[in-house]
């Protein structure tokens, strides 16, 4: 009887250090797998995908990641983007969260790289979260997210679909650097002071 009991401790523990309520652990990041002791659920009867609110994307530009389902809530979550040429590493800048129910996250060295969930608590599906490409990128990028339906029930690295490099170029800053995205000036204008300094210069 007392090692039953014990058996049972055990487990309960078990459950208690691996469901991690509290959002995805470090050691996570690169295979976006819960540690729930049973394999996932296969990603063709997922109830839940992803919306991107873009085909396409210049640097510093701001992409919605929308997180849908056919009518199920979800009580964890796990969000990433990677591009095509670093499929196994979190890229770019997610912007802090509305509410309480996610939260920021550093994978990979990359500050606020990944998004997950702070508590156990159902949460509803439709929630919307902003990412912003790095202002070097040159590479396409497809988001993966993986959810918790249930302890046992969860789809790892559910993806969207591909936003590709757009054509041209946009200066921007680096979130967290203090600064704002910054267009450069149309030509005319470049000249038309090139031209004035020229003259000072002259004079």
């Amino acid at each position: 009887m007392i090692t039953m009991l014990y058996w049972f401790l055990w487990v309960y523990l078990a459950t208690l250090t691996s469901a991690y309520p509290g959002g995805a652990p470090d050691g996570s990041c690169g295979h976006m797998t819960p540690a729930h002791g049973s394999p996932a659920s296969n990603l063709n009867q997922s109830p839940f995908y992803l919306n991107v609110s873009a085909t396409s994307y210049l640097p510093g530009e701001k992409i919605t990641v929308t997180v849908l389902s056919s009518g199920a809530n979800f009580k964890g979550m796990f969000l990433q983007a990677r591009g095509e040429d670093s499929p196994n590493n979190a890229i770019g800048w997610w912007e802090k969260p509305n509410g309480t129910s996610f939260k920021q996250m550093k994978c990979a060295g990359n500050k606020n790289s990944a998004l997950t969930h702070t508590d156990g608590m159902p949460k509803a599906a439709q929630s919307r979260f902003v990412w912003i490409a790095p202002c070097n990128s040159t590479t396409d990028y497809r988001f993966y997210a993986t959810i918790v339906q249930e302890y046992a029930r969860f789809y790892v690295k559910i993806p969207s679909d591909t936003v590709v490099r757009g054509s041209g170029e946009r200066v921007c800053k680096p979130p967290g650097s203090g600064g704002t995205d910054v267009s450069l000036p149309p030509l005319s204008v470049t000249l038309f002071v090139a031209i004035v300094h020229a003259v000072a210069l002259l004079r």
